[in-house]
């Protein structure tokens, strides 16, 4: 497996990457911002079911909360392995599905930097250590633990919730044996204490986390990774909204259909002059061709300039090693190939 990353950094260091940002920040204290723990739902503001790059964007607007953030992910089969963030600072991983890319699981890996909030509760980020299993099982209440050998930890799940409690290794066997019981004894058979591990709040199973489809309505938009079906040499068809758009239709049948771009982009540059007008000039708009950008659906439109009729539909795939990753949501599209078209080729 090939993986590739980049950081944003407040030093703007680089892992070798085509992601690589440099964002002026300050060093955070210890415990100085609190993350509501939500199960099921999501810890802090990052909520399940948001998009990889709204997420991207509000951790880009807060540069002093979050200095270094890395970009995981397989460059030889981007849709093959999750897509993860890493906020190293605070020891936080959001793990995005690959296809829909969508928030599915967050992650905190280590409680020294971050104050977690459940209820009334709080722990991590203070200087007397707060996450013990006691402590812990406390905040959360009362569950099976079960010592899984595989991740050499003890696990607490609830719905939406998984707790690790790592076991040292020179005493894993004693686990792995049945001869002591964390959950009986709530610290290691060595007499050290059990300290929390990690804490993942996802959607779906606890051992499989998937993309759940009403959060991803809720955060991330009603039609979302709709399926597109493409028509090869007639148009699109948006599945879910039953809308159809064909070569030739008008500006305004695509309005009608889609609403209003984020924006209007000219293929040559000189016809600005529209907005800003020259002397001796027209502001009539001159016969060129343009674009409707609409990068919440990953698509552009293109219409000739003198009949303003659509010629072309781009649609955007948000590859995490493409240079332009990012400021489109993935288009969820299918090629629709009818049985002459499959003899025609």
């Amino acid at each position: 497996m090939s993986i590739l990353s980049g950081v944003w950094s407040n030093t703007g260091s680089s892992t070798g990457s085509p992601h690589s940002f440099g964002h002026g920040g300050v060093v955070m204290s210890s415990g100085e911002f609190d993350f509501e723990v939500v199960p099921g739902k999501g810890v802090g503001e990052f909520l399940l079911g948001a998009s990889i790059n709204d997420v991207i964007a509000c951790i880009s607007l807060q540069y002093s909360k979050y200095t270094k953030v890395k970009l995981i992910f397989n460059n030889k089969d981007p849709f093959d392995q999750d897509i993860i963030l890493d906020i190293s600072d605070l020891c936080i991983q959001l793990r995005f599905d690959p296809i829909v890319q969508c928030l599915k699981a967050v992650e905190v890996y280590s409680f020294e930097h971050v104050r977690l909030v459940y209820g009334k509760s709080r722990f991590g980020g203070a200087e007397e250590v707060d996450y013990t299993y006691a402590h812990v099982e406390n905040v959360f209440g009362v569950t099976r633990a079960e010592y899984v050998h595989a991740k050499k930890s003890y696990l607490l799940d609830y719905p939406g919730l998984r707790l690790a409690f790592e076991v040292p290794e020179h005493i894993q066997k004693n686990y792995v044996r049945h001869k002591n019981d964390l959950a009986q004894e709530r610290a290691f058979c060595d007499g050290s204490p059990a300290l929390l591990s990690s804490l993942c709040v996802c959607s779906g199973k606890v051992n499989n986390p998937t993309v759940s489809q009403p959060l991803v309505a809720a955060n991330a938009g009603l039609f979302f990774h709709e399926n597109i079906h493409v028509h090869i040499g007639k148009g699109i068809t948006f599945t879910k909204r039953n809308i159809k758009l064909s070569f030739g239709d008008s500006t305004q049948d695509v309005l009608t259909a889609l609403g209003r771009p984020r924006d209007v982009f000219y293929k040559s540059e000189n016809k600005m002059k529209i907005f800003r007008g020259s002397e001796g000039s027209s502001l009539s708009p001159p016969h060129t061709d343009y674009f409707f950008n609409y990068p919440s659906i990953g698509i552009d439109i293109l219409f000739d300039g003198r009949s303003q009729r659509l010629r072309k539909f781009v649609l955007h795939n948000n590859l995490p090693n493409h240079t332009e990753f990012g400021e489109y949501a993935r288009c969820n599209f299918q090629l629709v190939v009818n049985q002459q078209q499959q003899q025609q080729q």
